[in-house]
């Protein structure tokens, strides 16, 4: 999907907005199944002209019903309070008799 998100991005399909272009490339970035990706990957190796490799690729989003993600909500901020694990561990020289304690 990456590939053919750069695709678009190098060779804007005919007939389409830069605006459009963005929004094809937003939704070419979604999570999908690998059915779906294997059909951009033929796409992508068959045909040598970009502009109907752009084309294709396309309509092959708007087949497969791809939509542009949804803005990611940022975590809240950590604060000192919110800390509450602190792990110890011993480390010790190869050979030596004693165990090593560590605290969790």
């Amino acid at each position: 999907m990456r590939d053919a998100a750069e695709h678009v991005a190098k060779h804007v399909p005919p007939g389409m907005t830069t605006e459009e272009s963005d929004e094809l490339q937003a939704r070419l970035t979604v999570n999908c199944l690998a059915r779906v990706w294997r059909r951009f990957r033929i796409a992508l190796a068959a045909d040598t002209d970009p502009d109907s490799i752009s084309q294709k690729i396309a309509e092959l989003a708007d087949e497969e019903g791809l939509e542009k993600p949804a803005p990611r909500v940022p975590l809240p901020g950590i604060e000192l309070d919110d800390v509450h694990l602190v792990c110890w561990m011993g480390i010790e020289a190869a050979g030596s008799e004693t165990p090593v304690a560590a605290q969790l």
